[in-house]
């Protein structure tokens, strides 16, 4: 078990689903219990209202919405497989809705070539803004 396990031990999951492109856990902190979102860029943008900076919060527009869905886009054409990630400090489920968190930023990973697919592999491992769940450890 690691430090984080033990500070944020998880006290729940919704699972990955096809259907809605994201998975939640949810864990205990000392401050309460929190909601961390992983999943399709578009699909986490879409459940986001708000969006995590280096200086605190901030109400997530539309235009930034469509600068977020085009940095995904030039990362997947880098070939990376790009996933969102954001959370909301209440950490509880609305329902079976996953809303009004607040975007962390996106992930690129390399996406290797499955044997077979005839696909040449050049992805290269690149790190995009991903601030921790914590606003303490984020600024």
């Amino acid at each position: 078990m690691t430090g984080l396990d033990r500070r944020w031990p998880r006290r729940g999951e919704i699972p990955f689903d096809p259907a809605l492109r994201l998975m939640a856990t949810f864990h205990d902190t000392e401050a309460g219990r929190v909601v961390c979102v992983k999943g399709a860029p578009a699909a986490v943008l879409a459940a986001s209202v708000e969006q995590e900076t280096g200086t605190g919060r901030r109400p997530l527009s539309e235009e930034t919405r469509q600068t977020l869905l085009e940095a995904n886009r030039m990362l997947a054409r880098d070939g990376l497989r790009v996933l969102a990630l954001a959370w909301r400090s209440d950490g509880e489920l609305n329902g079976d809705r996953i809303e009004g968190l607040a975007f962390l930023g996106l992930v690129g990973l390399p996406d290797p070539v499955r044997p077979g697919s005839g696909r040449r592999s050049h992805a290269v491992a690149r790190p995009v803004s991903a601030p921790s769940c914590s606003p303490a450890t984020s600024a």
